[in-house]
């Protein structure tokens, strides 16, 4: 299997990025396109059209997706119903064998936002981590591919300000990744990156935020 991965496109910010990388790509060798969040930027739904729309130019198959902080709460029913994308909001969905579990993910350090606004913030993630781990558990007899916008706390992280790295990742989900060995992690979020890819154990971990890579990234499985 084949996947194409890319996220913060933030549309319409760095939708002329993505037109552009789109062109680089043998997208008749793709099985799946994985949009990892922040394809709109701040809630606005009617830009996310645009990014499914230029995609379809090239890729007529399945396209996942999971919600980055860009896709507010707030809009996510609106998201489900406009823009036809398969999201994955710590759910699971299976492909020729392939399981794909997606969600937003979870922060160490939640923004200053998120204490102010959300009050249970910390039970959220840790509720969206025991998910993420229950769904990795029940399908360990099958090929797994985690997609999430936060990143695990790891190498991809590399370029950001290491004083930052608990606002933009989780060191819990790296170690439910050690113990739960999915074959692929895909994450976003870390536009300043400089080190795509990375591992943690057996899994193979890629940081696929458009602005740190400036290219979809296509991942064989």
């Amino acid at each position: 299997m084949k996947i194409a991965a890319l996220g913060d496109v933030h549309s319409p910010k760095y939708l002329p990025l993505l037109i552009r990388c789109l062109k680089e790509i043998d997208w008749e060798t793709v099985n799946v396109t994985i949009l990892a969040g922040d394809i709109i930027n701040k809630g606005k739904v009617e830009f996310c059209g645009p990014v499914v729309n230029n995609i379809r130019r090239f890729f007529r198959g399945l396209i996942l997706g999971v919600m980055g902080n860009e896709e507010y709460d707030s809009v996510k029913d609106k998201l489900r119903k406009t823009c036809s994308v398969v999201w994955l909001d710590d759910s699971s969905y299976e492909l020729n064998g392939v399981v794909f579990i997606g969600s937003r993910g979870a922060l160490d350090r939640p923004t200053t936002w998120q204490l102010r606004n959300v009050p249970n913030i910390g039970e959220i993630y840790a509720s969206r981590l025991s998910r993420l781990q229950k769904l990795l558990s029940l399908n360990s007899n099958k090929k797994r591919v985690l997609i999430v916008h936060y990143a695990p706390y790891c190498e991809t992280l590399e370029g950001e300000r290491r004083s930052i790295w608990p606002s933009l990742s989780s060191t819990k989900l790296t170690e439910i990744i050690r113990e739960e060995k999915p074959d692929i992690v895909i994450h976003a979020h870390a536009h300043n990156s400089i080190k795509s890819f990375t591992k943690i154990g057996v899994s193979r971990i890629y940081n696929v935020s458009l602005p740190a890579t400036n290219r979809i990234t296509v991942i064989e499985l």
